[in-house]
């Protein structure tokens, strides 16, 4: 005795190729413009399929991305910010080494002055991150070459009237009155 498919059988078989062929072609030929905008939910994304480079530049906001879901390694190195020969790296820009107009510069005139720059004054705590040795080995200049002597700095104090901290070059801060004269420098954005 013979055994022959049944019709029933064969007809499922062929409905079985057919049905898997059409998942293939269309799993290979349906692009970006036939799918509606906002049909594509994350779940319907299999993890690690989207890339930086299938993202607009700019296309995500804070909104767009989960608390804790972005590690370093999801980031892109930082670029080295440039300061210019005549300018000392800190982590929030660049000081320029050259002190200021000195010993005859008021708060007033001292703003004027950084700002005329497209900078500010520094603040204490930049001043207490300068690494002492690197700074000045690199021609950071402090005063009248004085490290003790103190400059303006940008931070202020309004709780008992309007006063300005100023600082030595290793971060001791006094609090007076900003018409006292001191020497400054300033910090300018890296280019």
């Amino acid at each position: 005795m013979k055994i022959r498919p049944a019709h029933a059988l064969a007809v499922a078989l062929l409905a079985l190729v057919v049905a898997m062929a059409g998942t293939s072609y269309a799993a290979a030929k349906i692009t970006s413009a036939q799918i509606k905008n906002n049909t594509i939910k994350s779940k319907d994304i299999k993890d690690n399929e989207v890339t930086g480079k299938d993202v607009k530049d700019a296309s995500l906001t804070g909104a767009d991305i989960a608390d804790g879901s972005l590690t370093a390694a999801d980031l892109p190195a930082p670029t080295a910010a440039k300061c210019g020969a005549d300018q000392f790296r800190l982590a929030t820009g660049c000081l320029i080494k050259a002190v200021r107009p000195g010993g005859t510069t008021t708060l007033n005139t001292a703003l004027t002055d950084c700002n005329s720059l497209g900078g500010r004054l520094p603040t204490v705590n930049e001043t207490k991150l300068l690494p002492l040795s690197n700074a000045l080995s690199s021609g950071v200049t402090w005063a009248d070459g004085n490290l003790s002597q103190y400059e303006f700095t940008g931070d202020f104090t309004d709780a008992t009237g309007l006063k300005v901290i100023v600082t030595d070059f290793s971060g001791n801060a006094l609090f007076e009155d900003g018409t006292i004269v001191r020497y400054h420098h300033c910090v300018v954005n890296p280019s």
